[in-house]
């Protein structure tokens, strides 16, 4: 159950949001926020460990370099997001911390997993793939605070917005590292 609402939630959030809101509702066993979001995270910094070795003229001491500055971003983004998004949106009177983590990790889980594509060491599709994410991520995360925390107007906005900036910051800094520091 768990592994076909990752795939809807990264591919046709539409139809996902309402299956994850009923799982809540009926509180059946879900992995944690940041477990979740986490293990996808780990899936793109095991590709990004394989495309670094594949890379023409990479060392060990890149290959290791550019593995944990993807860990840093794919998994410091998750948890920024899971951890982060609570305290952003602490303003908001009628959302717990336990759903804002919720919906955060499941609104950044196509960031989380964007960097499967760093399995072709081309640094430009890197970006863009990240780009392609935020902007899947902004999707799922606009419908997410719609339907799962039922914010409208400017906080589902905001909310989204929040997921998006958290999200991608850290992996765009950590695919500038990698591209632009590391050799």
């Amino acid at each position: 159950m768990i592994l076909a609402l990752t795939a809807k939630l990264i591919a046709v959030p539409e139809l996902a949001w309402p299956r994850l809101v009923a799982a809540v509702d009926a509180e059946e066993p879900l992995p944690p926020p940041l477990g979740h979001a986490c293990a996808l995270a780990a899936i793109s910094v095991v590709a990004t460990l394989f495309g670094s070795a594949l890379a023409p003229g990479h060392t060990a001491a890149s290959v290791v370099s550019h593995t944990l500055a993807a860990t840093a971003g794919y998994v410091g983004a998750s948890a920024a997001v899971v951890l982060g998004l609570p305290k952003a949106l602490a303003h908001l009177p009628a959302v717990d911390a336990q759903s804002l983590a919720r919906y955060g990790a499941a609104s950044m889980l196509p960031l989380a997993l964007s960097g499967v594509f760093n399995l072709v060491p081309m640094p430009g599709l890197s970006v863009l793939w990240t780009l392609g994410a935020a902007a899947l991520a902004a999707r799922s995360a606009f419908l997410g605070a719609s339907q799962f925390l039922a914010l409208e107007g400017n906080s589902r906005r905001n909310a989204a917005a929040m997921v998006v900036i958290l999200g991608s910051t850290p992996i765009l800094l950590s695919l500038a590292f990698r591209i632009f520091i590391i050799p």
